[in-house]
């Protein structure tokens, strides 16, 4: 009463409306009107909705920063929130407005754990850019920087890059992090079928918005809850699509975080071999430049993507529709000419990621192998260490770095970063430069989804925690080899017990807040996600 509500609207079904709404980030600037859309379907079908606000970060504004060690934390951080809301509030179902990066997976992860009915309404395409005929996006502009220190491109034609690439709100329309998330709730079938393909301004969404208000509460009064659509055979459909549409490598963070809390253990090498398995039929920034989501959108979506799949998925999982997975995809058509491909006719045969192991990373370390050039897949190279990428980036800007080399960039990772920052700029600068066909980046960090070019990351054990990486010295000798999933130093054991006994650790980088509770508590990027959230 105290709020306004009248005695009857207490035997309604409570709907929590999470939003991921802020002034900051634009994939997150236009959800009030989403939001006000959801209540209404909401209303319409009989319950009750209540909004609050879990502000979305954009790793767009914190990446090439230390800001960003916040990115991954974040995560976890938010999942925790959103769980405590929830449960301290007792909401009987729960619909959730997320978009970028690390906001869709954070959701889910607070879905999984909760696991009330739930209904996932993912925010849109950001409108792409264009300069001298072609698409740009964000991850162009950073490109351009690295052309024009090099003198490849005008002033002026950068600046007006800078003002004319992101149009307005919505996801950065590239396969990059927020659009595999995106495609991945609507292939975990949490969100409706394609939703991930909608542009952010569209009277679609809106509409979208209303029914997927309305569908929350026959999930409630049928008992269908994250738990009985996140199968462990649903996770790995969204495996499968992820490695299909050449998906960003923070998935391989995210799905496992997720999967975790629903009791389902991930690791390296079911991505690699369900990898080996599902060809690439799908290609759009970064894997091509000159195609964006609204070539994926015009293809058919993420729907498309599932129905050439099919026979490769277990089309028998429910969604949120209500049905099966089977039974969404009945009348989907695959559009002729597209960036999405028959199985028979793939763009690659193996997906879009690779897990590589040897002495460097006896754990494990990942590539996208989808945006490496094939000139690139094998490699060897003198290694130049750096112990952060505003090092490296001096590196890159004053020559230092020279072609042939394999630089090394380390103490990034989960514990020694702390937070495992995304290491974008650097591979960002390289390609401007044009120089992604001679050097080479291995990192204990990890990589934004739309980065191209030889860039493993995600190698454990991290440097911080007496991996190898860590005990790479300049003029060391490096190689890489893909399609054989190799990734060695070359050097012996007696050498490397040797360095060993010498190596000493880091001083924290971080003590205590959030950092320093995530550097104290989190797994590693080779187990549940990097997560500090415990499942049990």
């Amino acid at each position: 009463n105290a709020i306004g509500l009248d005695t009857a609207e207490f035997e309604k079904p409570l709907v929590a409306v999470v939003n991921g709404w802020s002034e900051i980030s634009p994939g997150h600037f236009h959800l009030r009107a989403v939001a006000e859309a959801v209540k209404q379907g909401v209303i319409e079908a009989g319950g009750h909705p209540a909004e609050f606000g879990a502000a979305g970060l954009c790793d767009g504004l914190s990446v090439g920063s230390l800001a960003d060690r916040y990115s991954l934390p974040y995560r976890d951080a938010t999942a925790l929130y959103i769980e405590s809301m929830l449960e301290a509030n007792m909401f009987d179902a729960a619909v959730f407005l997320p978009t970028c990066d690390k906001v869709v997976p954070s959701f889910l992860m607070a879905a999984a754990k909760v696991n009330i009915p739930s209904i996932f309404v993912t925010g849109g395409y950001m409108e792409p850019g264009c300069f001298n005929d072609e698409p740009v996006v964000m991850s162009d502009i950073v490109e351009g920087f690295g052309a024009l220190e090099k003198g490849q491109i005008k002033r002026a034609d950068f600046d007006y890059m800078l003002e004319n690439t992101c149009l307005g709100p919505g996801a950065c329309p590239l396969m990059a992090t927020a659009n595999t998330v995106c495609s991945i709730a609507e292939a975990l079938g949490m969100s409706l079928p394609g939703n991930a393909t909608i542009p952010a301004v569209s009277s679609h969404l809106i509409r979208m918005a209303r029914n997927a208000g309305r569908q929350v509460l026959d999930l409630l009064k049928r008992g269908i809850t994250p738990s009985k659509i996140m199968s462990r055979a649903a996770i790995e459909n969204a495996i499968k699509v992820t490695l299909a549409i050449g998906g960003s490598t923070n998935l391989v963070l995210h799905i496992p975080a997720i999967a975790s809390l629903l009791g389902h253990q991930l690791d390296l090498k079911l991505w690699d071999d369900l990898s080996r398995k599902t060809p690439l039929i799908c290609k759009i920034k970064p894997s091509d430049a000159t195609k964006t989501m609204v070539d994926l959108a015009k293809a058919g979506g993420i729907q498309a993507v599932m129905k050439s799949l099919e026979k490769k998925l277990d089309a028998g999982v429910m969604t949120v529709t209500g049905h099966t997975l089977k039974d969404n995809l009945g009348a989907v058509k695959i559009k002729a000419g597209g960036v999405v491909r028959p199985l028979n006719n793939p763009f690659a045969k193996e997906g879009g990621l690779a897990v590589l192991k040897g002495n460097l990373a006896p754990d494990g370390a990942l590539v996208k192998q989808s945006a490496v050039p094939p000139e690139m897949f094998t490699f060897e190279g003198e290694a130049i260490v750096f112990d952060s990428e505003e090092d490296a980036i001096e590196g890159l800007m004053n020559n230092s770095i020279k072609d042939g080399q394999m630089v090394i960039l380390r103490y990034e990772g989960p514990k020694g970063g702390p937070g495992m920052r995304q290491l974008q700029f650097f591979m960002n600068i390289l390609c401007g430069m044009k120089r992604e066909t001679k050097v080479g980046l291995i990192t204990d960090g990890r990589f934004s989804g739309t980065n191209w070019g030889l860039a493993i990351g995600h190698v454990c054990p991290e440097a911080s925690e007496g991996g190898v990486i860590g005990l790479l010295r300049n003029g060391d000798r490096v190689r890489i080899d893909i399609n054989s999933r190799q990734i060695d130093v070359l050097l012996d054991k007696k050498e490397l017990e040797k360095r060993r006994k010498v190596w000493k650790a880091h001083a924290p980088k971080a003590k205590g807040g959030l950092l320093g509770l995530y550097a104290a508590t989190t797994s590693s990027a080779a187990r549940n996600g990097a997560t500090m959230i415990s499942a049990k």
